[in-house]
């Protein structure tokens, strides 16, 4: 009979102790689960993705979402909501007659859509993410008979205080330098202005969003590479790959990605370098193409080449983009760090080089200096110890002519917990997974997370919801308020707001990463 060596004994103990971490600082970290955790976090995910498909829009008779007529918007997931239940039809400006569609949020409806169908086989989230990827090609230069017509007549909408007028343009021309990428969105109206009615009464049309940026390519790219491994259907592969040629194409000499369409008007951005070495990476593991791997292991290198290296923010890595405004270049965000780890752990796990797992160890140090932790014996920000809301969250940005800017964005804080999580993984170093422990029970525990619903009547669409969404989008601690409460923001208004994708979809991310993680426990 073989014996046990060393090595081998040594493997299990620390798998044992890998899972008695899990079990205990996981496990404990929500509210009392009603089935297994692995059970439960499938639950949750669910309800986030079923949630997010009351705003898919959808051709009449399909057992969900908005009917609309507009065929051009079928796929398409509504934005977010303001003021008294109007729709945000221009980045907070709010209407009766005209909503606004993302391409990120309809990337990352495709790519849950399909990891669920993995799961569970219920052939309706595959629909939903066959409907959605419909929708993205319909959208994407060069390959589009749809965005043709608009060479001769476009709509112009314009944000004026928090509402929206529009004029008429002789029409629109994307550069062939542009060919496959998708656009911004859509904008969708009932009307064409300045004749307009309510939803249902006029006749509904859609127009694309014209701003070019790799932050709504990525997602849609890596959704339909996930599509496409599941039905086999090349369509979706094709449109894929023009799309990360496009991406390729915003790659600087050095690396780095940026930020739109023209590539220097703002410059590069760490956030989306790091979301594009995530893409290639996935593109070379599904077509086996080394141009891919290069890439992408170019974009980590250059990101590796910007880390700071030492004093209070080390680990940290500078946003570089001006788009939002000149503090951002020099400014350091906890999302761009989170997928910076992400995308060196996938580096480690291609190459075996270390450098790129010490690098997202330290990104992992700057992460965790970026949680409000209250009292608890954690590495971590004390701005607002005293608020039970906020403890848990992590901040937005640390900008250092402004330190701090406290804003827990949901996005924020379930991207940071999930690299962490994988870092995890990874390392076995105990302190990230409690520092996912605390997010999770912000996550949970507090306000943002609204479950109950009821029927709500907005402008063309009955949905089953807390008035302020299954998730909110965030928490101001300065203000002691939700985001989507404080007048001014993006999508809030004292009275209500909430987004949708931006919203729920993190949390749906997360938890579908802790299934898959309790699965490997479980053996499942």
């Amino acid at each position: 009979m073989k014996t046990i060596g060393k090595d081998v004994i040594l493997t299990l103990f620390i798998a044992g102790l890998f899972i008695s971490n899990i079990v205990s600082l996981l496990g404990s970290s929500t509210r009392t689960f009603t089935f297994s955790p692995r059970e439960e976090y499938l639950r949750l995910a669910e309800e986030a993705y079923r949630w997010m498909m009351q705003f898919q829009i959808t051709p009449p008779g399909t057992p969900w979402g908005w009917h609309l007529n507009c065929s051009e918007a079928w796929g398409g997931l509504a934005g977010y909501y303001t003021r008294k239940y109007r729709w945000a039809a221009l980045y907070g400006a709010e209407s009766f007659y005209q909503l606004y569609i993302a391409s990120h949020d309809v990337g990352w409806f495709i790519e849950l859509g399909v990891e669920l169908y993995k799961i569970t086989r219920k052939n309706e989230y595959l629909k939903a993410a066959e409907l959605a990827a419909q929708w993205a090609m319909r959208i994407q230069v060069g390959y589009s008979k749809w965005l043709d017509e608009f060479k001769s007549f476009y709509i112009a909408p314009r944000k004026v205080g928090r509402s929206v007028s529009w004029r008429y343009i002789p029409g629109v021309n994307f550069p062939r330098e542009a060919a496959g990428a998708y656009t911004e969105g859509m904008f969708v109206f009932s009307g064409k202005p300045p004749f307009m009615d309510d939803w249902g009464v006029g006749e509904e049309f859609a127009e694309p969003a014209l701003w070019i940026a790799p932050e709504h390519v990525t997602p849609i790219a890596q959704g339909l590479l996930k599509l496409y491994e599941v039905t086999h259907n090349k369509t979706y592969l094709t449109s894929a790959l023009r799309a990360i040629d496009f991406v390729i194409r915003m790659q600087s000499p050095e690396g780095g990605i940026y930020t739109s369409y023209p590539p220097y008007a703002y410059g590069i951005r760490m956030g989306d370098t790091a979301d594009a070495a995530l893409l290639l990476f996935y593109a070379y593991k599904v077509t086996g193409n080394k141009t891919y791997l290069e890439r992408a292991l170019l974009a980590c290198d250059f990101m590796l080449s910007k880390q700071v290296a030492r004093g209070k923010r080390k680990g940290a890595l500078p946003h570089l983009s001006s788009a939002g405004g000149e503090w951002r270049v020099n400014s350091f965000f906890t999302g761009d760090a989170a997928a910076t780890i992400s995308a060196w752990l996938e580096a480690y796990e291609i190459t075996g080089d270390e450098k790129y797992l010490n690098a997202a160890f330290n990104a992992g140090t700057f992460v965790i200096s970026m949680q409000e932790v209250g009292n608890e014996p954690l590495w971590g920000a004390r701005l607002y110890a005293y608020d039970k809301r906020a403890i848990g969250g992590f901040y937005w940005v640390y900008s250092p002519g402004y330190g701090y800017i406290a804003y827990q964005f949901i996005g924020t804080t379930t991207s940071a917990a999930i690299a962490l999580l994988k870092l995890y993984t990874k390392t076995r170093f105990s302190l990230f997974l409690s520092h996912v422990k605390l997010a999770l029970r912000w996550l949970r525990e507090t306000e943002i997370y609204s479950p109950l619903g009821r029927e709500l009547e907005l402008p063309g669409l009955v949905v089953y919801s807390d008035p302020h969404g299954l998730y909110k989008s965030g928490y101001v601690p300065k203000y002691g308020k939700y985001y989507d409460e404080i007048p001014g923001t993006m999508s809030g208004d004292p009275e209500q707001g909430f987004c949708v994708a931006m919203a729920a979809a993190g949390p749906c991310y997360l938890y579908l990463e802790l299934y898959r993680l309790y699965s490997e426990i479980e053996g499942g």
